[in-house]
């Protein structure tokens, strides 16, 4: 990310900011200055238009985010009311924090909010209540995990950090963000740098510990390298990174019908990508997670998708062999994670006997077998959702290597995406 990203006011930021204005009263908290010292905005003057497009073409002096303030925007008591009804309402995430689930109401609800985060949070409640609502079960998951861990130290940073992993999102086209299909590498890498973009807001425009900051930017990190935006391992990645990590994931998957199935697939398909303390924390609550809900998915459906993702699985291991011994020496690292990685996602499957099992899917899967339809049904959308993550991933380092390299896994990464 350049040098100055804040000091250029980003469109899609800026959207959000007008989007709010039409409901809050947002003002210039402090004059508001360009990178030549010229006044554009008034402390005290509303935020409208008119700055908008004063602001296309200037570089400020100081990032805009830190200069603006909303009036009855996101407070203490707010994020209280959106905790409290979300161990309210969600049985699972009750299950999930068991006996510290006051401790972890009380860790968000005593967080400090600093001014400069206020609009951003109330913006993402405003315009993308889903994801202002998994900011706060993240939060609540991170303490909750904290201090179920014994970390209470690590308490405050971690709910801080759950609660503003996503700030980045607000600066990423939205097109990208709830996009259907299958991105390019350039929309992918923009959709990819929002943990990165967190960081920077927190650093440049709060007095946030640097901590918080870094476990924000580590939340799509993993541990066995293969999470981004750096791609780090293990001992590089922050403890309060980790348990972000895993609250993140956790959030996505309590927002998901049979979420204890899609867990306990997540830890079976590849192992190594979480910290081990935090996987036995998971595999306790996809085997607490009893919930199950019907499908509606026509069988006949259901297997014709699982053959497919299985037949691309298997083409994907037979691309990566059949390349093996043609690659240039720069490759062979990315080469050799990838195929590790398909291995052991097929040597997964292999072990859930569900490739067995749709020989003769009529008397494994049908009527009065609906446990092993849900099994079927997470398995077949962890895996399709881990092979377009990896097809992502190569796509990336891939060009990041150089052009030949690109060009040599190219056919592999079209199996990938499918």
């Amino acid at each position: 990310m350049q040098a100055g990203f804040l000091n250029s006011v980003n469109e899609h930021f800026m959207e959000h900011v007008a989007r709010l204005s039409e409901t809050h009263r947002i003002y210039a908290a402090e004059d508001i200055v360009d990178s030549n010292g010229m006044k554009l905005w008034a402390a005290g003057q509303e935020i409208n238009a008119d700055l908008r497009y004063k602001l296309v073409v200037r570089k400020l002096a100081k990032p805009l985010e830190a200069c603006i303030r909303v009036e009855g925007g996101v407070d203490c008591a707010a994020l209280d009311l959106a905790a409290l009804r979300l161990v309210e309402e969600n049985e699972r995430l009750r299950a999930l924090l068991g006996p510290f689930a006051n401790a972890a109401l009380e860790s968000v609800r005593t967080l400090r909010l600093h001014p400069a985060v206020v609009p951003l949070l109330t913006a993402a409640q405003e315009n993308a209540p889903a994801t202002f609502s998994h900011a706060v079960l993240a939060a609540l998951l991170a303490g909750g995990i904290a201090l179920r861990l014994g970390l209470n130290a690590l308490n405050p940073t971690v709910t801080l950090a759950g609660l503003l992993h996503d700030l980045g999102e607000l600066y990423i086209d939205p097109e990208y963000l709830h996009h259907q299909q299958s991105l390019s590498l350039a929309e992918w890498k923009q959709v990819a740098a929002h943990p990165r973009i967190s960081q920077v807001v927190l650093e440049e425009t709060t007095d946030y510990p640097r901590a918080v900051a870094l476990a924000a930017s580590e939340h799509h990190e993993r541990e066995d390298g293969w999470g981004y935006p750096r791609h780090l391992r293990g001992g590089a990645i922050s403890a309060a990174g980790k348990i972000v990590a895993v609250s993140e994931m956790l959030s996505a998957l309590l927002a998901r019908d049979n979420a204890g199935a899609r867990a306990s697939l997540a830890l079976r398909l590849v192992p190594g990508e979480f910290d081990p303390r935090l996987v036995a924390l998971m595999s306790d609550f996809a085997h607490s997670s009893q919930d199950r809900q019907a499908l509606d998915t026509a069988l006949s459906e259901m297997v014709e998708r699982a053959r497919n993702t299985l037949e691309r699985l298997d083409l994907a291991l037979q691309a990566c062999d059949e390349m093996g011994g043609s690659l240039p020496p720069v490759c062979m690292l990315l080469h050799d994670d990838a195929a590790n990685r398909l291995r052991t996602l097929s040597k997964a499957i292999d072990r859930t006997g569900i490739r067995l099992c749709l020989d003769t899917p009529q008397e494994f899967f049908g009527p009065g077998c609906d446990d092993a339809r849900l099994e079927l049904d997470a398995a077949i959308k962890e895996t399709a959702w881990r092979l377009r993550n990896l097809g992502r991933d190569l796509d990336w380092r891939a060009a990041d290597l150089n052009a030949a390299a690109a060009k040599a896994f190219e056919h592999l990464s079209t199996v990938l995406h499918g």
